[in-house]
């Protein structure tokens, strides 16, 4: 099975494809996860990095994801209601840090009137080490 998504309006659209219908990757038997995290969904799967909000977790630590959506492993799709059931993604944190400086100006004409303030959002760089 192959699962296609996107997002429309705020909501996550789920396609669910059997292989060898058109659009199916074949016998790939790739891994891949929906999880939620810091107020966001993200699409992983193993060996890949992400940058998610900051999680107060100290660098090379394992973190656990227990809150996954939706699962594909080896062509079967698991959807969860909210969640998947016994389904976690585990990752390693490479790294904690601070995103580009983001400039807020904010200007009112003939009032004297201006404010100037800078934001750099915190992230915790992850790496998907497996999907359970």
């Amino acid at each position: 099975m192959v699962v296609k998504w996107k997002y429309c309006n705020g909501f996550l659209l789920v396609r669910v494809a059997r292989q060898g219908v058109a659009g199916g990757r074949g016998n790939d038997k790739s891994m891949l996860a929906v999880i939620k995290t810091g107020g966001k969904q993200y699409k992983v799967s193993p060996g890949q990095k992400i940058k998610i909000e900051k999680l107060e977790i100290p660098e090379n630590q394992e973190v656990i994801f227990d809150n996954v959506l939706l699962v594909e492993k080896d062509g079967k799709v698991e959807i969860g209601t909210p969640v998947a059931k016994n389904v976690k993604v585990i990752g390693k944190v490479l790294k904690q840090g601070k995103g580009d400086k983001i400039i807020v100006f904010k200007y009112k004409s003939k009032k004297r009137y201006k404010v100037k303030r800078g934001h750099r959002q915190l992230f915790t760089e992850v790496e998907i080490v497996e999907i359970k």
